[in-house]
């Protein structure tokens, strides 16, 4: 406890209708991620090409992290359960299987357009995302953000 008081890292302070951030700006942790996405595009030959994107020192700007935590939210039941006594826990492999069977379109569909948009990912290529990285990236996404 007197440690945190100590500290001059910023932090919001919320009084009825007044928000207010107090300590030092200039001790704001930036939470700096790498990610790799797996690109599989048509060669124009009939066949396709994979490539490996790196994506280094991403920082996720106030206005992602509104929609991470969108995503989350809607993805939150896919992957930690809410008991009757109001606790959350975890899916058991069995439960997530059967889960897994049960996401539809939409869900994939917020995926992909988090990662897109996190990463700067043009639209017209966020088709080509392979769905694994993707799935990478959203578990390293909600891991990270909001802190």
């Amino acid at each position: 406890m007197d440690a945190t008081r100590e500290s001059t890292t910023p932090f919001a302070v919320v009084n009825d209708d007044t928000l207010a951030v107090v300590g030092d700006a200039n001790e704001t942790q930036t939470v700096l991620t790498d990610y790799t996405i797996t690109f599989k595009l048509p060669n124009g030959k009939g066949g396709v090409i994979e490539r490996d994107v790196e994506y280094k020192d991403v920082f996720i700007t106030p206005r992602q992290e509104t929609k991470v935590v969108k995503v989350y939210a809607e993805l939150l039941p896919y992957y930690r359960k809410i008991t009757n006594s109001g606790t959350i826990e975890d899916y058991s492999d069995e439960e997530l299987e059967v889960l897994a069977g049960e996401m539809d379109e939409h869900i994939y569909d917020l995926m992909y357009e988090l990662v897109g948009t996190v990463l700067g990912v043009a639209p017209e290529l966020m088709e080509y995302m392979k769905l694994e990285s993707v799935l990478e990236a959203v578990a390293k996404i909600i891991r990270n953000y909001p802190q």
